[in-house]
């Protein structure tokens, strides 16, 4: 009796070990809510991959332990599909956010190659006050670092990310110039990042080179600094086209308890349309994985002197 307790403990340790060594994560973001813009009446949105706040998406990501403070990592990530309907956009299904196998040793750093987001992205999405939402005051003029070319991510792609040490990392990006042609461009580009956090401050950095010929080289140098009671940003960018400029944004948020509000504002002066755009938003978190939200920006074309405003109610849960 006392032999067969011990091989069933011995046989619970190393499945105990084994499954440490191994992990898969399910998780997920979904946003569901109502909009309204300048010319366009009350719309329920979510319909064919259509989001306001954050695109709803879901994904997979795990790790192996390969020993020698080795892993083996990976992550697919759907592309963003809409509460209303289920649908990606376009009414297909395919992992068009995340879709890449790693390496990532404890002294050395991470290496990927796949589908993944953007220098840019890694860089900034946590300079922004609001998310990356419809109501994006950067995007909205046109200086937003993590649309450079249209997109968040990035194809066909390999990255090296160093380890945090005493606050800072960094990551160099590169396509192939036949990946590059594969996708419509006709340059390979490199891209880089670095980050740095320390206290309540984090400052970013991020180029990326000209995908094309008629492309030049975006740049973005931006700064956060956090309390409990508030938190404030700004930065300049320049981004890949004369047509989309370069300019400046700056922004501040107030926090009271489970509820924020804050605006962010941008200017592009960098091309020949002017624009500016104010936005305004409140959260209200009703846990730490759900939260309700209101986003509001007006946006100003001097060229043309047109004025054009965007309003979203939701709420958003994360798994």
């Amino acid at each position: 009796m006392k032999k067969s307790l011990l091989a069933l403990a011995v046989l619970g340790a190393f499945a105990g070990a084994a499954s440490a060594q191994s992990s898969v994560t399910l998780y997920g973001t979904l946003d569901v809510g109502l909009s309204r813009q300048t010319g366009v009446k009350w719309t329920a949105f979510g319909v064919d991959g259509a989001s306001f706040h954050t695109p709803s998406r879901f994904g997979l990501k795990g790790s192996e332990d390969l020993g020698g403070g080795n892993r083996a990592i990976f992550d697919l990530q759907t592309s963003g599909f809409g509460m209303g309907d289920g649908k990606q956009k376009g009414g297909t299904f395919a992992f068009g956010r995340e879709a890449y196998v790693g390496l990532a040793n404890a002294a050395l750093g991470t290496v990927k190659a796949g589908l993944d987001a953007s220098v840019a992205t890694q860089a900034f999405a946590g300079i922004n006050l609001n998310d990356i939402s419809s109501s994006d005051a950067m995007d909205g003029v046109g200086i937003e670092p993590v649309t450079w070319y249209g997109s968040s991510r990035r194809k066909g792609f390999v990255s090296y990310t160093t380890n945090n040490i005493a606050g800072f990392d960094a990551q160099v990006g590169y396509t192939l110039k036949q990946t590059a042609e594969l996708l419509g461009d006709t340059k390979a580009s490199t891209q880089v990042r670095a980050n740095y956090g320390i206290g309540g401050l984090s400052v970013a950095f991020a180029a990326e080179t000209a995908h094309t010929a008629a492309n030049r080289t975006a740049y973005a140098l931006g700064a956060k600094y956090d309390t409990p009671m508030f938190t404030v940003n700004g930065g300049i960018d320049r981004s890949e086209s004369e047509a989309k400029g370069k300019g400046f944004f700056v922004g501040g948020m107030a926090k009271f308890g489970a509820a924020a509000v804050g605006t962010q504002i941008a200017s592009n002066r960098g091309d020949a349309s002017k624009a500016k755009a104010y936005e305004l938003f409140a959260n209200y978190a009703l846990s730490k994985r759900s939260k309700l939200y209101a986003d509001f920006v007006t946006k100003k074309v001097d060229a043309t002197g047109t004025t054009s405003k965007k309003l979203g109610l939701g709420i958003v849960h994360s798994f």
